[in-house]
């Protein structure tokens, strides 16, 4: 589903969740398993594995949990503070 954002005239794919990750990650030149060991680093044991991010990503995984969102958020700020240096 496109939305368009009358504000601004952009387009917006609300499409799911998954699909938002996989473009941000992208956008990044990030791969899904850079993407799973940093979160590794970062939350240790608590960390969302690459399968699990995957899943997320094709949509198969749909249940995602206010600390799982905090983790691929936090990770989307960190590549964006990293990049501009």
């Amino acid at each position: 589903m496109t939305v368009i954002d009358d504000r601004a005239g952009l387009q917006t794919d609300t499409s799911t969740f998954g699909t938002r990750m996989k473009r941000y990650r992208t956008m990044a030149k990030l791969s899904i398993a850079k993407l799973a060991d940093y979160l590794k680093r970062e939350y240790g044991e608590l960390a969302l594995s690459e399968n699990v991010l995957t899943n997320i990503e094709l949509g198969r995984k749909t249940d995602i949990s206010v600390d799982a969102t905090i983790q691929i958020a936090q990770d989307r700020k960190s590549t964006r503070l990293n990049s501009s240096h």
